[in-house]
């Protein structure tokens, strides 16, 4: 871990060069308007007629409000819709150490509007956004999922209790609704304690320790608008690692290296918010009571996941 710094001195010009929106935002973004009733609407230049279930438009990033004309048979309205910033930009908080926020403080690209605009009888907003609870019963998701930030607290055999915080990790979760608002959900995944939050390869010179967790859970879960919260149970194996690198001429290993593993299970809590209709960040608990193969002790792997999902039928 001497060598932390040498590798974030020499990632240092592409963090301070680069950002999250302006790499992935397009000069445009797309709204949806979604009238109760047919209406006609002008978004910039372009004019047309919507009827129900709504018309995308293309409209241009900028830190302005966007100005959106409707009118039916027996009423107009002018709507002013005001800008906010994008997932993107706030996405540099966790890949670059927020430096990109800095080189997209003055960029359009950083901000966005709502992707649809629901709109009643009189022509005003309901509501900006649809709720992005699933909530028919017999729905089935399939979701991807970056667990990125991860505290791993274990008691490896003869070691002790060694607790370590680190990024990155990948799961898959198959989650049905048997009810309206409730599921049950499967998830097998894998997670690391990696010191940097992107991925990159790295030399190590000296001792070192890592520990993973590689794990399935069954949960029950419910939605509340936007939220929703769960319960179930896991099993996982735990991965403790004492490594010795050469990179560098390090002094030598104090002992000999240790790679142990195990398995334990426990209960899952966990909490979580979906802030588009496709996204969800989820924070998970997995305490471990219950060693298969070594005396029980207490561990446990919190981890904060950043999630996408695709719906299935």
């Amino acid at each position: 871990m001497k060598h932390f710094l040498k590798h974030i001195l020499a990632c240092l010009p592409i963090l301070i060069t680069t950002s999250c929106a302006t790499l992935l935002n397009r000069p445009y973004t797309s709204i949806e308007i979604i009238p109760e009733n047919t209406i006609r609407a002008k978004v910039g230049t372009i004019e047309g007629t919507i009827n129900p279930p709504g018309m995308n438009f293309l409209v241009l990033r900028q830190n302005k409000p966007l100005t959106i004309e409707v009118s039916n048979d027996s009423a107009s309205n002018i709507l002013t819709i005001c800008p906010q910033n994008s997932f993107a930009w706030y996405a540099n908080i966790f890949t670059n150490y927020a430096l990109g926020m800095l080189v997209d403080m003055n960029n359009p690209k950083r901000y966005g509007y709502p992707r649809r605009l629901y709109l009643s009888g009189d022509l005003s907003v309901t509501r900006r956004e649809p709720s992005s609870s699933p909530k028919s019963s017999g729905s089935m998701y399939l979701h991807f999922t970056i667990p990125y930030i991860n505290q791993i607290h274990l008691q490896p055999l003869n070691e002790g209790v060694r607790s370590s915080f680190g990024f990155l990790g990948f799961a898959g979760s198959l989650e049905y609704f048997h009810s309206d608002n409730r599921s049950i959900e499967l998830t097998t995944g894998a997670l690391t304690d990696f010191f940097l939050p992107f991925p990159v390869a790295v030399d190590y010179g000296g001792e070192w320790q890592s520990s993973s967790s590689v794990y399935m859970s069954l949960a029950l879960k419910s939605y509340k608008n936007r939220f929703y919260g769960g319960f179930g149970l896991h099993i996982s194996r735990q991965f403790w690692n004492l490594n010795y690198g050469y990179f560098g001429d390090p002094a030598p290993p104090t002992r000999p290296e240790a790679h142990l593993a195990y398995l334990t299970s426990g209960p899952l809590l966990l909490v979580g918010w979906q802030p588009g209709r496709f996204t969800r960040i989820t924070l998970n608990y997995r305490p471990g009571y219950f060693r298969f193969s070594a005396s029980n002790a207490y561990e446990h792997v919190i981890s904060l996941e950043f999630g996408w999902r695709l719906k299935l039928n």
